[in-house]
């Protein structure tokens, strides 16, 4: 694989944390369910509340790491 290329993989799955494994991806990117449901909570609370809601939120990511892949195995989607 090129230095200058670095490959990610999208999400916490079999596929790329094995793909991880193998040292074909540098990184994988990862939103956790939980916090999926709870920022449209959030937002519709703010906003029912009267507090300001941007347009648009995005979700907190993390990366994982090939130093740290097994601890998220096995997948758990």
């Amino acid at each position: 694989m090129a230095e200058s290329i670095i490959v990610y993989a999208t999400g916490n799955n079999k596929i790329s944390l094995d793909l991880m494994k193998a040292g074909k991806v540098q990184g994988i990117r990862r939103e956790s369910a939980e916090a999926d449901g709870a920022l449209a909570l959030e937002t519709a609370i703010d906003y029912f509340n009267g507090l300001e809601v941007q347009p648009i939120r995005y979700l907190p990511a993390k990366v994982i790491r090939p130093e740290a892949v097994d601890s998220y195995h096995p997948a758990q989607w």
